[in-house]
């Protein structure tokens, strides 16, 4: 019998969770939070413990999908699964070109025990802005198990385990923000794959009115845009492996994104060969001239990982991405 430890050491059987008992009414929105921090916790140690997920999964798949969004986010110990007011990018946007992006950040790659960027490679991992900003500031302080990281792994369970679930909150979530767009006479966009790497076409389907885009480094999200006018990709380079795919890309009349050193971005760019992609995240409104666009990536733990592994490059990767593309340096 699986059971719920609490840090007041409290504990609770999943037959007392089936049976409504009252004990659970009075800590639900605890119980959640608390195996977030016991997975995160056993994930730094390079354990992956599976009791934990499991009666996260047993707690997720029992949501009544009747409930209000809120009480769901009760349920969960969570505010939001997206916001408009909570990543740096965003903001720039904001002030730049007058656009309010909602954006959803979940927990990349496999640390929440499921696969959220099946493309993704080992240098784009271990320099991802998933411990980045406020969540790099909590890593630094208390490790994995911060404040910014639960609820990211919350959500991250959720989307997994109950998306009819996840996108009623996200709809609810996504059209208050366009109320409040409208309202402060701003454009509006949807970001869904912050840190994650989805395929969303549900909601991009049944939105036509809305502004969809995302960074994607998977071969089908590129294809299936196609299908979809009101949803903008740019490509993102994810190392040698991914070469090819970005060379398709291209031809399908995509921008690539590509993670530059900071020594090196400020030269590539005087040299006019390539674009910033740091004065917004608005990516929708880019030049229709097919180009490559340049990031410089924040510090994280996983930084100098990255370079080894050819997934940021300096100048002369740069230069021989070019070349591998096709394009004369």
């Amino acid at each position: 019998m699986l059971q719920l430890r609490f840090i007041m050491g409290w504990s609770l059987s999943l037959r007392s969770l089936q049976l409504g008992a009252a004990p659970f009414e009075v800590m639900k929105s605890k119980a959640l939070p608390a195996l977030g921090a016991e997975h995160l916790r056993s994930l730094e140690k390079g354990i992956m413990n599976r009791e934990f997920m499991d009666t996260a999964k047993f707690l997720i798949e029992g949501i009544d999908p009747d409930w209000s969004p809120r009480k769901i986010k009760d349920y969960l110990g969570i505010s939001y699964v997206g916001d408009t007011t909570n990543s740096t990018k965003t903001a720039k946007g904001q002030k730049s070109v007058n656009v309010m992006t909602y954006i959803v950040y979940l927990l990349s790659g496999k640390m929440s025990g499921i696969q959220m960027c099946k493309f993704a490679s080992d240098g784009c991992l271990a320099a991802c802005l998933n411990i980045s900003g406020q969540a790099l500031i909590g890593f630094h302080s208390v490790g994995l198990s911060n404040h910014c990281l639960i609820p990211r792994l919350i959500r991250t369970w959720l989307v997994a385990w109950n998306r009819p679930v996840a996108e009623k909150i996200i709809e609810h979530e996504m059209l208050l923000a366009k109320k409040r767009a409208a309202k402060a006479d701003m454009k509006f966009a949807v970001r869904l794959n912050g840190t994650s790497d989805l395929w969303w076409g549900s909601l991009i389907k049944r939105h036509p009115d809305l502004t969809f885009y995302d960074y994607t480094k998977s071969p089908f999200n590129m294809r299936l845009s196609d299908k979809f006018p009101n949803y903008h990709i740019t490509f993102s380079y994810a190392g040698p492996d991914n070469v090819e795919h970005c060379a398709e890309a291209l031809s399908r009349g995509h921008n690539i994104a590509i993670p530059v050193v900071k020594g090196d971005i400020d030269r590539l760019l005087e040299s006019k060969r390539g674009y910033t992609l740091d004065d917004s995240d608005a990516r929708f409104l880019d030049s229709g001239e097919i180009r490559l666009g340049l990031l410089t990536v924040k510090h994280t733990p996983g930084t100098q990982d990255g370079i080894e592994a050819g997934f940021l490059l300096d100048g002369e990767g740069f230069d021989n991405l070019e070349r591998a593309l096709g394009i004369a340096a």
